[in-house]
């Protein structure tokens, strides 16, 4: 398993380590998604105020740098919506990302505050699933 490890001024820096590390094992980067295989993931960075966070989208292929039947669940790190008693991310913060082949799996968890975490994580799973098998989370 791959691991990264380093520190994240915001949410761009933490986007930029995921890709560079996917990248590095494998994973093409063409047009904003990240693929491998029957794995489309699309990182984006949402910028509201109320509720800022990095987040993931799975699809069953790629158009340009849209997904093909793009998921509607969107699993973000950091407060989820405005008025959600979550906590911000508190930069600048320390990463960790694990990746796995054979399953591929990759996993990004952020430490803040000491004592505080959120994560990503994605991969296809070696359980045969109806559709493409990726998972998001």
């Amino acid at each position: 398993m791959a691991y990264y490890s380093g520190q994240a001024s915001n949410y761009q820096d933490l986007q930029s380590a995921l890709v560079n590390a996917c990248v590095e094992q494998g994973w093409a980067w063409l047009n904003g998604v990240l693929s491998k295989g029957n794995a489309f993931v699309r990182p984006f960075i949402q910028n509201t105020p109320a509720a800022p966070g990095l987040c993931i989208q799975g699809g069953k292929g790629q158009n340009g740098s849209s997904l093909i039947n793009g998921s509607v669940t969107t699993p973000r790190l950091g407060r989820h919506t405005a008025g959600y008693e979550g906590v911000d991310v508190v930069f600048p913060c320390t990463f960790n990302i694990h990746i796995n082949t054979n399953p591929e799996e990759v996993y990004l968890i952020v430490n803040f505050n000491i004592d505080q975490f959120y994560y990503l994580a994605f991969g296809l799973s070696n359980i045969n699933l109806p559709g493409t098998g990726l998972w998001l989370g």
